[in-house]
């Protein structure tokens, strides 16, 4: 099971208690080690130092200013459905 999908299950179990959230940017802008990143529309520096391949274009997870995990524009679309969906229901 895809950690998406376990998520989204949880949630919607209402077994989460706690939520760490990791949000999905795109890689505007580098100038090691720091990156300007695209929040859909909001713009903010990140720490890039745990991701040395990083390139223009990448998509990020950010935690904390900083960007932690590179993701695939696919896995972007489906997490910013499973937020969605959150936001919805209420859970945050």
């Amino acid at each position: 099971m895809s950690g998406w999908i376990l998520l989204e299950e949880l949630c919607k179990n209402r077994r989460v208690i706690s939520l760490c959230l990791a949000i999905p940017a795109r890689v505007e802008e580098i100038k090691y080690p720091i990156a300007i990143v695209d929040f859909g529309g909001t713009k903010r520096e990140v720490r890039i130092d745990l991701l040395p391949d990083l390139n223009v274009g990448d998509y990020v997870l950010v935690h904390v200013g900083y960007a932690i995990q590179k993701v695939s524009q696919k896995d972007v679309e489906e997490l910013s459905s499973i937020y969605g969906k959150l936001r919805d229901e209420g859970v945050f």
